[in-house]
């Protein structure tokens, strides 16, 4: 028997590179279809009793037979009258005209977890929208998008970022604290480094269960004016 699931629900959510760090949660408030609160999802009013389809007979289907010249084949559909359901409401109720679902807003609020990658997709079961008299609801899908950061970028777990620092300081060498993301860094740059040479920070990178590192490339600012 055809159930008539409720259908799916995709949205599309852009996240900061921070967030995509570390993982975070969003809330998303989604105009959908919901079982209705006056029948509960039967479709009938008054707790009146659901009697059988008198034209599926139950089957929330009907199979139609089609003839050409030579062949014979028969295909089956879902039964309008029941939608599907088997069943009929021996006293519909007028919120929801017997389908029982109705539409208002919902917010769902979804976990996203550190190191998801952009263009993935997040499936939360049953968050779409509700079916037709209280059969399954659909699926709600969640396609990530993740903002370019100027400073920082990805690879794999890694944060690689392109560190600038001035030609003295490449030559002495020293201590330094860089800002990045939701703290401070502290750096020691040997002296001599070169344009192209990466310090590498253990552990500091996407948080995810394997935990990457945090790659400073550097670049020599070589004043045009000496």
């Amino acid at each position: 028997r055809k159930t008539n699931r409720g259908t799916d629900i995709s949205v599309a959510v852009t996240l900061d590179f921070i967030d995509m760090v570390y993982g975070t949660t969003k809330t998303i408030n989604l105009n959908k279809f919901i079982t209705c609160d006056d029948c509960g999802g039967s479709g009938a009013a008054d707790n009146s009793k659901l009697k059988e389809c008198k034209i599926c007979h139950g089957t929330g289907e009907i199979a139609k037979e089609n003839k050409s010249l030579w062949n014979r084949f028969i295909t089956v559909e879902a039964c309008k009258e029941c939608l599907a359901t088997g069943k009929i409401p021996e006293k519909i109720c007028h919120k929801c005209n017997g389908s029982g679902i109705t539409s208002d807003y919902r917010n769902i609020t979804i976990n996203i977890p550190a190191g998801i990658q952009n263009g993935e997709i997040l499936v939360v079961r049953a968050a779409g929208n509700a079916g037709l008299r209280s059969v399954a609801s659909g699926d709600l899908f969640i396609k990530i998008y993740i903002k370019p950061n100027e400073k920082l970028s990805r690879s794999a777990d890694n944060i690689i970022c392109n560190l600038g620092i001035k030609v003295t300081d490449a030559i002495l060498g020293g201590h330094f604290n860089i800002p990045i993301l939701k703290e401070s860094i502290k750096i020691d740059i040997p002296e001599g480094i070169q344009s192209g040479d990466e310090i590498k920070i253990k552990n500091r990178g996407i948080q995810t269960p394997r935990k990457g590192d945090l790659i400073f490339k550097i670049k020599v600012n070589i004043p045009k004016k000496l």
